[in-house]
């Protein structure tokens, strides 16, 4: 269980954290925040369209970065997983092993990538995308929820979102697809299912 765990979280890790590794994968990707994505056609209209994008990418590139951190926090819960925790993921669902690190790190994900996701989106610079927007957008910007939208927390959730998205596609290939089960323990763990 521990090596499917492994394989499932380092495919995850792999996928994302890396240049579009997010920007690209459709069920990971990191829209506009809502206030922002609803007045965007708006926006466009007005000739915001390449700060809009610049903005998206920010983000996007703020998740890729921080989202290798996150190796060593699932290493911590796979250590940790007791026989009943294993039972419970091999006899669960499709999802029980990625409903087991989001219970299990969720919390130490956040703390960990918040301050990280705070720097990438600085060094990203989706403070200064979003200031740009909100500048040439004027009076428009009104209709949106105050300046004070906390961007980073924003990102913060929704690439724990997309990270957990991801681990329950990589969890569920293994478990339906005999290709994915990559060595003989996991051909014999989950082969017997």
């Amino acid at each position: 269980m521990r090596e499917a765990l492994s394989k499932g979280t380092k495919q995850a890790i792999l996928s994302l954290g890396k240049t579009d590794g997010f920007m690209s994968n459709a069920s990971a990707r990191i829209g506009l925040p809502a206030p922002m994505d609803k007045l965007a056609p708006k926006l466009r209209k007005f000739g915001l369209g390449g700060a809009l994008d610049a903005f998206d990418l920010s983000i996007n590139r703020a998740a890729e970065a921080a989202v290798p951190q996150a190796a060593d926090i699932f290493s911590a819960a796979i250590e940790a997983l007791t026989i009943e925790d294993a039972m419970g993921i091999l006899n669960g669902p499709d999802d029980a092993a990625t409903r087991y690190f989001e219970t299990k790190t969720s919390q130490s994900l956040a703390q960990r990538m918040r301050p990280l996701i705070t720097q990438a989106t600085d060094a990203a610079g989706v403070t200064s995308a979003y200031k740009n927007v909100s500048s040439q957008a004027g009076p428009w910007m009104a209709m949106l929820a105050p300046g004070t939208q906390d961007l980073d927390g924003y990102v913060t959730d929704k690439t724990l979102k997309g990270l957990f998205t991801v681990l329950a596609s990589e969890e569920q290939k293994i478990r339906q697809d005999p290709a994915a089960r990559s060595t003989e323990l996991l051909k014999q763990v989950f082969g017997k299912k």
